[in-house]
């Protein structure tokens, strides 16, 4: 689900993190289901599916045996004057608005933009919520233009109560849902371009040893190879001595 439907978003690190792309799916489900749920139940209310159980009448015999009579000539807006105490409009559609405004501040301000699928859900969750409670709000105009005795509807006789709070809780939500689904089916805004690297110092490049040819030490003349070394001569007297005249050296010599 998520490899499939993330295809607008570059194959880099921008994909958020596993746990949060499900708890972004979580949301947007949940923002999606509540809606689809609320028309199930409206759908249910106006088909007479439960008509048992809100436009009966119970009356009890002389033997003390119940009966349960269905209320005859039940209309449309007798159906939906118990959606209207039952579901009230500007609270359905609260949820799915906030969770989908939740989603584009996320998507937003995150670093990493939310998968194709959850936007798309999430918009869809505030398409419907929204067109749901402008129709409820339609619906009751209509409800409190008609007699009570025929919508079985009785108001507060006060219009700021009846219309003005559900119509500007309704219009608010629905421009905040607007609005965000303008942010999550808006282009993906780039991501910032990555800092300047930290410079490394260039290391030193080792010298170059110069290049010495190593001494060779000369080897034996071939012409005194075999040839027996002479003796050493007379050690030289150590310069610490006086060396000796010839004449005394003679006077010395003589028996």
């Amino acid at each position: 689900m998520d490899d499939a439907e993330d295809r607008d978003v570059p194959d880099t690190d921008d994909r958020p993190p596993r746990r949060l792309r499900w708890g972004v799916w979580v949301l947007a489900v949940a923002a999606l289901l509540q809606p689809v749920v609320l028309a199930v139940a409206v759908l249910n209310v106006l088909s007479g599916s439960l008509d048992a159980r809100y436009f009966s009448v119970y009356s009890t015999g002389a033997d003390g045996t119940q009966t349960v009579t269905l209320q005859p000539g039940i209309t449309f807006w007798q159906r939906w004057s118990v959606i209207t105490f039952t579901v009230p409009a500007d609270r359905a559609v609260l949820g799915p608005t906030a969770v989908v405004v939740a989603l584009a501040v996320v998507h937003l301000v995150g670093r990493r933009p939310l998968p194709r699928g959850v936007r798309w859900t999430a918009v869809a969750a505030a398409g419907l919520s929204s067109l749901l409670a402008l129709a409820s709000v339609v619906v009751l105009l209509l409800l409190q233009s008609r007699p009570e005795d025929e919508t079985g509807y009785y108001s507060s006789r006060s219009t700021l109560v009846d219309v003005g709070a559900p119509a500007a809780a309704v219009g608010l939500a629905v421009v905040f849902a607007v609005l965000a689904a303008v942010v999550l089916l808006g282009p993906v805004a780039p991501a910032p371009p990555p800092g300047p690297e930290p410079r490394s110092e260039p290391r030193p490049e080792p010298r170059p040893e110069p290049d010495v040819d190593p001494v060779e030490e000369p080897g034996p003349d071939p012409a005194q190879v075999g040839v027996a070394p002479e003796p050493p001569g007379r050690e030289p007297v150590p310069a610490g001595l006086p060396t000796p005249s010839p004449e005394e050296y003679a006077w010395y010599r003589r028996p």
